[in-house]
Parts: structure tokens; sequence; C-alpha cells
């Protein structure tokens, strides 16, 4: 049975899920700031199911298909970690992997420290977060959507000669609060306690906290999905933006139809925002002819297309 349990949270750390026992406290503050758990004074990594010990020089080998290609020879004494496993094999990461026979000597943590060590991973991305949304989908289902980076960088709008990333101009006035990294986003079902990497990343984006470009378009009605929205400044009367909403546990990036082309972003002066079941209205400024074009949009949260159905043009006089 300890196989199985090793077996099915593998499965689950390779999809990208992170969870901990629903029994346990899943409230980080309850962890007191603990950031890591120890295994017999080695930390356990997140996603590591076990370690091995070297009691005899055995080969590291890649697989091709069933062909195995030697890396090189690891010797007796040394340790390493274990991420997964195949039949008669244990993988200590990147694709390497040993024979699982006399020559080696492999170790299983307590399910409890597995759970731990989920759940510090939880916590980390919970508290991590730059921009957190509660969303619901079209069944009324709740989720939290976080939106995390690992190297991310601070800074605020200025008019300095030193400025880079973060001088100011149509997209940044001076003070804005900014940050910039490459950003994952994970998905949480309200009430549980696993978190699922989405898979979709927002590299090198520059999320400007104050003017809050990145934004929920909150539904109007039932069967309409929340939305939310990654936007970046394209002129001084322009934004863009990639929207994203949740349909059966999983997030979608929205396609954009307008005039027969298909687009994966939507571009406006007026934010997005909801007029009606799964109605959407966006509006365009031309300042150089003084001219608003308001754009009608349809929503099929089934294929996650967003169709332009309607456009009118109004003037300053």
């Amino acid at each position: 049975m300890k196989k199985i349990s090793i077996l099915v949270m593998s499965i689950l750390l390779v999809l990208g899920i992170y969870t901990s026992n629903t029994n346990a406290a899943t409230n980080c503050a309850q962890l007191n700031g603990q950031t890591k758990v120890w295994w017999d004074g080695i930390e356990l990594k997140p996603g590591q199911i076990g370690r091995l010990t070297i009691k005899k020089d055995t080969p590291l080998f890649k697989l091709d298909g069933n062909k195995r290609i030697n890396s090189r020879t690891l010797k007796a004494g040394e340790f390493y970690r274990i991420y997964a496993f195949k039949p008669g094999l244990l993988s200590v990461g990147g694709g390497y992997y040993v024979e699982r026979d006399t020559r080696i000597t492999y170790q299983t943590p307590s399910k409890s420290k597995l759970q731990l060590v989920q759940q510090l991973q939880v916590c980390t991305i919970v508290n991590k977060s730059r921009a957190t949304f509660s969303l619901k989908d079209s069944q009324g289902t709740s989720y939290n959507a976080y939106i995390v980076s690992a190297n991310e960088q601070k800074a605020f709008g200025s008019f300095s000669l030193s400025a880079t990333w973060n001088m100011v101009w149509a997209g940044i006035s001076e003070g804005d609060a900014l940050y910039r990294g490459n950003y994952k986003i994970y998905l949480q079902k309200a009430g549980s306690s696993t978190i699922t990497d989405t898979g979709i990343k927002l590299d090198d984006y520059i999320y400007n906290a104050t003017r809050k470009t990145i934004y929920e378009i909150p539904s109007t009605d039932q069967g309409q999905p929340d939305l939310f929205a990654v936007a970046s400044t394209e002129s001084s009367n322009f934004e863009s933006a990639n929207m994203y909403y949740v349909n059966n546990g999983q997030l979608f990036r929205v396609k954009v139809g307008f005039e027969d082309e298909w687009y994966s972003t939507i571009f406006y002066s007026v934010r997005p925002y909801s007029v009606g079941e799964l109605t959407y209205k966006t509006k365009e400024y031309n300042n150089a002819e003084g001219v608003w074009s308001i754009y009608t949009w349809l929503l099929n949260p089934n294929n996650a297309e967003l169709q332009l159905i309607d456009s009118q043009e109004e003037y300053n006089y």
C-alpha cells in the first residue's frame, strides 16, 4: 500500500498538482514560518518521493525508447534524491535513471512528511502570488487564480536617467509600483487543498500594480464565467490584453475573433466589461479623428472564443 501511495503522489507532482492532506491544517499561518521539511537531517525537496544511497558503483543513464544511453558511473557512498520511478528503475531527475537493484539502497519518507512538504509548497505559491483572483466558472463554481514569479524585481516609475524598464512613459507614471518577472498562473478550486500549475506562463511581464494591469472582468449573469485579463500598455490611449477564464476546472486563454481573423490579444481604450449574458463591450478611441469605436463581443465558453458581433462609431463634436 505504501508503494501505491508514493506512486499516486509522484503522478500528481509530475502533473504539476500540489496537494496536502485535507484533514491537516491548511492555514499557512499555522506553519509558523516553517520553510523546509527535514528527513533524517537532510532537506526533503518539493517533488521528492525518496532517496537512494549507492552501495556499489552503478551506471547513470537516460532512456531513448527502450535503449539506455549511459551518462556516467555513480560511486559507492554517494546520495541522490528520487523524484519518480518506473518498473525496476529510479529517477534522480533530469531524465536520468539508475537500476533499482542490490547496488543501491532506496528509502521513502513517511506519508506525513510528504504531505507537509507539499503543503509548504502550496503556501509558498499563495504567499508569493503577486495578483490573486477569485473566479467563478459558468456553473458558479469558485476558483482562486494565483500569479507567481520566482525571479520578481520591484521598482517604481521614475524620470531618473538610470531608470531602465521602470522609466516613465505612457504606460508608467512617476511613482507607479511595478513588478517584473517570469510568471506562472496557478489554479485552486475553492475549498480544495490542491493547487494546479496551469502551464500558462507570462514571460518577462511588467505588472503595474498601481494601474492594476492584471484585472478581473466579473460576470453579470448566471451561466457566464468571470474573466481576468493580463494587460500591457500600447500607447497613451490603447491597451492590449490576454484574457482567461475557468471551464471544467481548467484555465483557458480566450481567442478573439475580429473581421474574419483570430487573435490571441484584444485591443481597447476602455477595458472590457460585461453587458449581459456572455456579452461584453470595449471601446477604442482614435484621438487623431476624435472617433470612438464601440465593439460588442459574444463569448463561447465551450471553445474559448470571443467573437465580434457588432460595432458602432461615435464622434466627439
